[in-house]
């Protein structure tokens, strides 16, 4: 726990907010184990997990991690995913990155993780240098990536395109083809493909609520994303308290558009389209006061509130009794405990994390992925 004895010009962290965090994970976690309790012993045709892993990765959830050091340690019976084991996951998902700096370094770092030449051993080197990567924005229609709908409409700033290697989005990739545009059966072949794992820039909670807007472009955008994939990750947040000017924010409190923007996804989710939204990290003390982490303190508490009660039945009854297939993944709670002073896993910028931090968010990542497959399975 944190106490209030800080070196001058840090900020005094308030036992009773971490306290707070603890407690909501504490009362959560006692919900979804009574939710849980009469559905034991399963198992699942896809994922290659013995089914007392499967009940272990069902009964928690990504609030439940700990730290010795600055190495995460996983709730009781859940394993730590393997590089192949997300490699293989993510061969037959077709995904979307969406976010700010904090979301291009995971970018980069899944990319490390499973395009590996040998995914028993990566280098800490590997995974910093592809984190620290721009990426080239990939608007030609023609890029090797292979056709998308979205690369048609070129909205997304810093929009960047890959395949799995190995899926059937590879074999299909644009440049094996000769006129695909004039080809049906491509196109036919297209619509069946996984493994695209792309990337686009938001910034700001309000950036990536207007890609979901029906008024932008009338709405082709959104069509283009539900054409393209099945899964969408959000990843931001972090630079609301930062950047206020470009964020339209004029406070340090509040909670800004993030409200609309868990009301949208819930609304635009279906079967067909899996959304994740991550809870925000916290930027490293810079002089700036309390009020930055403050604040992301209120985006993670109200996530968190936002999606217990889409668990309990609250908040859906617009959506004619269809389930929401929205993904939290409690990230903010977890990374609090090395967030500040000396226990920061630092990045190479106030709102980045070094790459324990980002190696903690793919373990949280694929644990409510799959746990979301249990349940919907």
């Amino acid at each position: 726990m944190f106490d209030k004895t800080v070196a001058a010009g840090r900020p005094a962290i308030d036992k009773t907010e971490v306290d707070k965090v603890q407690k909501q994970g504490n009362e959560e976690h006692a919900v979804y184990e009574h939710a849980n309790a009469k559905k034991r012993d399963i198992g699942h045709s896809r994922l290659s997990f013995p089914p007392d892993i499967l009940n272990s990765i069902k009964s928690t959830n990504s609030s439940d991690y700990s730290w010795v050091g600055n190495n995460f340690v996983p709730p009781s019976g859940v394993p730590v995913f393997t590089p192949s084991q997300i490699k293989d996951y993510f061969q037959n998902r077709n995904v979307l990155f969406l976010g700010d700096s904090t979301n291009r370094r995971f970018y980069g770092t899944m990319k490390a993780l499973i395009h590996a030449d040998d995914l028993d051993d990566i280098s800490l080197e590997a995974l910093d240098k592809a984190a620290a990567a721009k990426f080239k924005a990939t608007n030609d229609g023609r890029s090797t990536c292979g056709p998308r709908a979205i690369k048609s409409l070129m909205p997304l700033p810093e929009f960047g395109c890959d395949n799995v290697v190995g899926s059937t989005a590879e074999k299909y990739a644009i440049n094996q083809f000769d006129d695909y545009k004039n080809s049906s059966i491509i196109e036919e072949s297209v619509k069946e493909t996984k493994g695209f794992f792309d990337t686009g820039l938001g910034y700001c909670f309000h950036n990536i609520l207007w890609y979901l807007n029906v008024a932008n472009k009338g709405g082709e955008l959104l069509n283009a994303m539900k054409a393209d994939y099945d899964l969408i990750i959000i990843n931001n947040g972090i630079w609301e308290p930062l950047n206020k000017e470009s964020c339209r924010r004029n406070a340090t409190s509040g909670l800004g558009s993030l409200p609309a923007l868990l009301d949208k996804i819930r609304n635009e989710s279906s079967k067909d389209l899996q959304i994740v939204y991550r809870t925000t990290g916290f930027a490293d003390h810079d002089g700036r006061g309390n009020d930055a982490w403050n604040l992301s303190l209120d985006f993670v508490n109200y996530a968190k509130q936002y999606f217990y009660k889409i668990k309990m039945g609250q908040g859906i009854d617009s959506l004619e009794g269809l389930k929401p297939n929205i993904t939290l993944v409690d990230f903010g709670s977890v990374i609090f405990k090395r967030s500040f002073r000396e226990k920061r896993i630092r990045g190479d910028h106030i709102a980045h994390y070094g790459v324990e931090a980002r190696l903690l968010y793919a373990q949280q990542l694929m644990h409510e992925l799959i746990k979301a497959e249990l349940e919907n399975w």
